[in-house]
């Protein structure tokens, strides 16, 4: 019954961030956007399935100085998809990420160690979730975006797939845009999107 609540209270601060969070700033914002972030944290890894084996536990590892450490508290150790979501704190890329079957990517990563990193992990069932500049563009496989005043995700469609990993029609539905490879110049894809197919425009869910 708990469980269930809980639940539903996450997906409906998920739902109410994909829409609108302007009406969060004017008090606590930082506070407050913070934990729409684990909303979505928590909301991907629920809507997200790996194809290999992945044991009994579900663990998302933090890499970095992650933004909202401090609201991380509100999904350790709660029941999703059959496991206990369990929290590892990662201090940098030489870290084991035996262990991760999610990785977030703090902001403050360098490009060159996003690079190792993602070289590091290629192919392998882990979900990597970050909100930092062109994070899909560059093969991570959930970019968390603010458009406005909204925050929105891209999906890299591509990165997921090589590792086994697949999301539900509803999240790629959501999704504000779809990659389904590597960008290397993703403003000049962008513009050709029409003629190369690089990249799916899946439209601004508000406006629907």
């Amino acid at each position: 019954m708990h469980s269930n609540m809980f639940h539903k209270c996450i997906f409906v601060i998920f739902m109410l961030s994909i829409f609108q969070f302007s009406f969060l700033r004017p008090v606590h914002a930082d506070s407050k956007n913070e934990r729409v972030k684990v909303a979505f944290v928590w909301n991907f890894i629920l809507y997200t399935n790996w194809s290999a084996d992945i044991g009994d536990k579900l663990n998302l590892c933090l890499l970095g100085d992650v933004s909202f450490i401090k609201f991380v508290d509100l999904i350790k150790n709660k029941p999703i998809k059959g496991r206990l979501l369990e929290i590892k704190h990662l201090k940098n890329i030489e870290s084991t990420f035996d262990e991760c079957q999610v990785i977030f990517v703090a902001d403050s990563l360098s490009q060159t160690d996003l690079g190792k990193l993602l070289k590091r992990i290629n192919n392998k069932p882990i979900l990597t979730i970050s909100s930092m500049e062109g994070f899909a563009s560059q093969g991570g496989m959930i970019n968390l975006i603010q458009v406005k005043n909204k925050r929105k995700f891209e999906i890299n469609l591509g990165s997921a797939t090589s590792a086994g990993i697949k999301f539900s029609s509803k999240m790629l539905k959501l999704s504000h845009r779809i990659i389904q490879a590597k960008e290397t110049k993703p403003t000049e894809i962008n513009k050709e999107n029409s003629s190369n197919n690089t990249s799916v425009q899946t439209g601004d869910i508000a406006q629907n």
